[in-house]
């Protein structure tokens, strides 16, 4: 009941604040907030089993809005879409999605709560055309500043005192290593951007901002996770300083002593991470990936991959995949996967795989639609390349190079389609903003 009223009155105030205020940016802090439960204060006890209809979580919100401005509003959309290349391709595979939809419908049969509940991230790509819209961007940008700052505080407070404060994610996991399964909201893009910062202004405070949220992506325990911050933070350097100053020279020092500081836990992790890789240059991995892959998690990760695209193209699903059927959908007892994670009975998962985003994508969208989803990401990537002179536009190019790094570890590119789109209206719209305006 608490969650069913909760999500009416967010509903309520973000069409309240985006069509009839002059605030449309407290709307798309509104929408943070749906995406992100609260941002990540909420429990699912208020933001899961909404109850109305097929809608069942608090960020449907989004969807609702997103789908009422495209049909409803689109006289508005349409300049965006005929000036806007991304706009183009966003339509382009929105139509794909759609049509994706209605054969998982009338062809498979899956049920509509189903169907929902898969897609639903892959229309959030028409948040792009509300979000364009918004004017006020530098006040959505200090929000998220001092969001960011805050979850850093609360992020440490309950990694080294174990007090639950982020109710909506499972912040640590024990055991002989103590890890985070959290990070702030776009920890990717604050790391480059305080990084990047302190590059070219040289003020020590964007130096703390970078060190804090390098050492929160350290603590999650994830080598790709520390690889590609590592990796990342050095290219970053040198795009940014032609000519490596001393100072330049001490903070890699000082990143490489964090790094060696490390407990045994960690750097056991990090050996046997470079021990996979190398194993994946193995022959033998290629001639049965199957087997190959026990004991090495890359490699288990490219197996799962390879098994599900090889289902999908034996079985001619090449265009829409397997459809937007769930893990508890009928349709999942029927598929023969054998590599995935057990689920509680012992059986391999069959399609809710957060192991690797590539084999989301392939399942749900065939070869087609990974495709076109693969063509929107390299577009915003080129982008933010080529105005990688802009400070906003350098750190987007590096946190989504970074996500694109994490994908073969991580379903990021699936679940955080919204944050990522925000992050890239954001910097279009603060492309010419100065930090230090008054």
């Amino acid at each position: 009941m608490i969650a069913k009223a909760l999500f009416i009155i967010l509903l309520l105030l973000i069409f309240w604040f985006y069509y009839f205020t002059k605030s449309k940016h407290i709307a798309v802090i509104l929408l943070l907030f749906a995406f992100t439960s609260g941002f990540y204060f909420l429990g699912p006890e208020l933001t899961d089993n909404i109850g109305i209809g097929p809608i069942n979580k608090i960020e449907d919100a989004i969807l609702i809005f997103i789908l009422f401005d495209f049909f409803f509003k689109f006289k508005y959309n349409l300049p965006i879409i005929k000036k806007d290349k991304l706009a183009k391709l966003i339509i382009y595979f929105s139509v794909f999605v759609v049509a994706d939809i209605f054969y998982s419908l009338l062809v498979l049969n899956i049920d509509i709560t189903y169907v929902i509940r898969s897609s639903r991230h892959f229309l959030y790509f028409l948040a792009y055309f509300p979000l364009q819209r918004v004017k006020k961007y530098d006040k959505i940008f200090k929000f998220l500043s001092i969001l960011v700052v805050l979850q850093i505080a609360i992020t440490f407070f309950q990694f080294f005192t174990g007090m639950e404060v982020f109710k909506a994610v499972n912040i640590l996991e024990g055991g002989e290593l103590r890890r985070l399964y959290f990070t702030p909201i776009l920890s990717e893009f604050w790391l480059f951007f305080s990084l990047i910062l302190y590059l070219r202004e040289k003020n020590k405070k964007y130096l703390v901002l970078y060190f804090l949220i390098l050492i929160i992506q350290i603590l999650t325990g994830s080598r790709g996770t520390i690889y590609s911050s590592l990796v990342l933070t050095a290219l970053a350097v040198l795009f940014n300083r032609k000519v490596l100053s001393a100072r330049t020279i001490v903070v890699s020092i000082v990143i490489i002593m964090l790094f060696l500081s490390l407990g045994t836990s960690y750097q056991e992790r990090i050996k046997s991470g470079i021990e996979d890789i190398s194993q994946i240059f193995n022959k033998e991995f290629y001639v049965n990936p199957y087997q190959y892959y026990r004991g090495n998690t890359l490699a288990f990760r490219l197996a799962l991959t390879t098994e599900r695209l090889s289902y999908i193209i034996k079985e001619n699903k090449i265009v829409f995949g397997l459809g937007f059927a769930t893990e508890d959908s009928p349709i999942a007892d029927r598929l023969p996967f054998s590599i995935g994670l057990k689920n509680k009975y012992g059986s391999t998962i069959q399609l809710d795989t957060g192991d690797i985003v590539w084999a989301i994508f392939l399942m749900r969208l065939g070869v087609i639609g990974t495709i076109l989803i693969l063509i929107n990401y390299l577009f915003i990537l080129k982008i933010s390349f080529q105005n990688k002179d802009n400070l906003f536009y350098s750190a987007m190019f590096f946190a989504l190079l970074f996500d694109f790094m994490t994908s073969v570890i991580s379903s990021y590119l699936y679940n955080n389609i919204f944050l990522i789109l925000l992050a890239y209206v954001m910097c279009q719209k603060l492309s010419n903003f100065s930090l230090t305006k008054k």
